[in-house]
């Protein structure tokens, strides 16, 4: 669940003029900060080690040994030294150049940040989002469909986010390049509030965020499901108990 200490920095809170001033001070084109391969915490201080470790991974069975369908490391093997890119590898330390990276300041500063599948539940995107980075979700294997969204379909997740395919890899940075930026931060400030719960949050924020908050898009969600299966009437947006 994201903290109130994140939530906090949202360049949400603030008018759409000073937003559009802090958007322009983004210096970052794409950020990603993260383990490549699994084991996620054993480390390699040399490229060839971490070539070896994430051959080796890629080679084992079992779900964890694809971690993220290789497009971590296919990032930072590729585009590591891209124009714009910041690309930080907590199993190569050597990525970091000694540096103790302040995660929320790269996110702040950066128009993308990169979203790769991993082990948990997509907290990774909700971060960046309540910041105000574009996500790139590149949760894709290149052969089943795309790892769903939190609330799709109801919520369109690809008027705020760059969804990737494997195949777009081949011309990932000019894809970027290509996104109509100004129009996926008008669509994420409409929606970034799905992703927060109110209630971790303190006042005066609990009572500024708008609705809905991750509580009432969850409800609204599966009321949406329910009618689609024909359990429900229609479906009905979500509320709490006062």
């Amino acid at each position: 669940t994201l903290t109130h200490a994140v939530v906090e920095l949202s360049p949400f809170w603030r008018s759409a003029a000073e937003r559009a001033a802090l958007d322009t001070a983004r210096s970052t084109l794409l950020f990603f900060f993260g383990a490549l391969c699994w084991k996620t915490d054993e480390r390699a201080d040399s490229l060839p080690k971490l070539r070896h470790k994430c051959q080796r991974s890629f080679s084992a069975p079992g779900f964890l040994s694809h971690y993220s369908f290789g497009l971590r490391y296919e990032l930072f093997d590729r585009f590591r030294n891209a124009d714009g890119f910041k690309v930080y590898a907590t199993d190569y330390p050597p990525s970091l150049n000694g540096a103790r990276v302040q995660l929320d300041d790269e996110i702040s500063k950066s128009t993308f940040c990169f979203c790769p599948s991993g082990t948990g539940w997509g907290m990774r995107v909700y971060h960046v989002m309540v910041l105000g980075c574009i996500p790139v979700i590149a949760q894709h294997d290149g052969t089943h469909p795309r790892v769903t969204q939190a609330f799709e379909p109801e919520l369109d997740w690809g008027s705020f986010s760059v969804l990737v395919n494997r195949s777009h890899f081949d011309r990932f940075p000019e894809l970027l390049r290509s996104v109509d930026v100004a129009a996926k931060r008008t669509a994420l400030a409409r929606v970034w509030n799905r992703v927060v719960w109110r209630e971790t949050l303190n006042e005066p924020l609990r009572s500024r965020l708008p609705s809905p908050d991750a509580f009432e898009a969850t409800v609204e969600s599966l009321g949406a499901l329910l009618a689609r299966r024909g359990m429900l009437g229609g479906a009905s947006r979500g509320s709490r108990r006062s």
